[in-house]
């Protein structure tokens, strides 16, 4: 089934989130990228991020970018186009998984309503509502996509 390996990879991201947040930690990206990677990426929610330190079987771009030398920010970017990629063989388009890691609320918010996945009280969601949502939110809401993918018919 074609919806398989998305919902795989964001079963992954939500067991990601569940494990920050009971860790304390925050998305911040400066909470998990190294002084001597590069510092530019500052996008995709750090939930990319962190997904990039977690296991990457189910993201095979990101994998093979991350078995040779290549900074954190490199694969959490890949982590994206994998989602990217899955989210639009189901979809035709990219929206619900921009709404998980858009670096800005904004962002998040109009992916969400592009996608026309979402209730009215679904955008309500604090990970669509708040600049700097935490791991707890993202992972909630990681939660309501998996239900949403799970229930779409292509």
């Amino acid at each position: 089934m074609i919806k398989d390996l998305l919902l795989t990879q964001l079963t992954d991201i939500h067991a990601t989130m569940v494990s920050v947040h009971e860790r304390n930690q925050e998305l911040d990206m400066r909470a998990w990228i190294t002084k001597l990677a590069d510092q530019s990426c500052g996008t995709v929610a750090c939930i990319c991020g962190w997904q990039s330190l977690g296991s990457l079987d189910n993201f095979p771009i990101a994998k093979y970018w991350a078995e040779v030398p290549h900074h954190l920010g490199g694969v959490a970017w890949r982590v994206s186009d994998d989602l990217d990629n899955s989210c639009f063989k189901v979809f035709g388009d990219s929206y619900l998984v921009e709404a998980i890691y858009d670096a800005d609320m904004e962002g998040r918010r109009e992916h969400a309503k592009a996608s026309e996945l979402f209730s009215e009280d679904d955008l309500n969601r604090s990970h669509l509502n708040k600049e700097e949502p935490t791991a707890l939110e993202a992972a909630n809401f990681v939660a309501l996509c998996i239900k949403k993918v799970k229930t779409y018919e292509q």
